[in-house]
């Protein structure tokens, strides 16, 4: 029975450790990447243009974390022809969130 509960507790410590390594490395790397973002403004007013129907212009992305997720930052956003555009100064989306509403994520 103690060397039972002895291997129970042992598995359970080293999940908790592996899991925190894990989270560690995924902050990590997401910290590193996600300014990287702002390299893919062209393609992400492409991609929104074909998805729309219309000319999309961005005037900047920027990568950024909070907490444990990525959130893309999204400055000055314009949709539609010179005549009748859609402007937004600012918004902000996770980036997952944001890829799926794109089309990004399949």
């Amino acid at each position: 029975m103690k060397h039972w509960l002895h291997h129970i507790w042992t598995q359970i410590w080293l999940t908790g450790v592996v899991g925190l390594v894990l989270l560690a490395l995924y902050t990590s790397l997401g910290r590193q990447l996600i300014p990287l973002i702002e390299t893919l403004n062209e393609n992400i007013e492409e991609v929104l243009s074909l998805q729309l129907g219309l000319p999309v212009s961005i005037e900047s992305l920027e990568g950024d974390w909070v907490w444990f997720s990525p959130v893309v930052n999204v400055n000055n956003i314009t949709l539609g022809e010179p005549h009748n555009q859609l402007h937004a100064k600012r918004f902000y989306k996770n980036y997952f969130e944001w890829c799926e509403a794109i089309g990004l994520s399949k």
